[in-house]
């Protein structure tokens, strides 16, 4: 019996005892950190706002005071942009007849010219300096 340890009673009675302190500060622990947080008390409920489709708004006082909202007036113009799926004409050939008739888009939408956008000068920079200069391209010729 000299190899075998057998625990005694007060071992066995100590190691319950620390088991039962353990969960007993976990426990404390746990309450300390989970109080119950107040909670206030709700709004008094508000008064039920009623409200009548068919009542005669105009006879309200706040009626006259309303200010009207976006623009007074309308000025007629273009709505909305240019079709992308229109027809587009057939560049303007140059023949022998200068009687020719352009061709009219089936669209029903009326479609705007867009502008001449000049071509913007090419350059090529100086080798070194970083800069480039400005070289203007020659418009091209016109048509005959």
């Amino acid at each position: 019996m000299a190899g075998r340890i057998i625990p005694s009673f007060v071992s066995r009675l100590i190691l319950v005892v620390v088991i039962f302190a353990t969960i007993g500060a976990a426990l404390y622990v746990g309450s300390m950190f989970l109080e119950p947080v107040p909670v206030p008390f709700p709004p008094p409920p508000k008064a039920a706002v009623k409200f009548d489709a068919r009542a005669d708004v105009s006879k309200n006082p706040v009626f006259p005071t309303l200010q009207p909202i976006g623009p007074t007036e309308i000025v007629p113009g273009q709505l909305g942009r240019v079709n992308p799926f229109a027809e587009v004409p057939p560049p303007a050939t140059s023949t022998a007849s200068a009687t020719s008739t352009p061709a009219v888009p089936t669209s029903t939408v009326e479609e705007v010219p867009t502008p001449e956008i000049p071509a913007a000068p090419t350059s090529t920079p100086e080798a070194g300096t970083g800069t480039q200069p400005a070289v203007e391209t020659p418009p091209p010729p016109a048509a005959p």
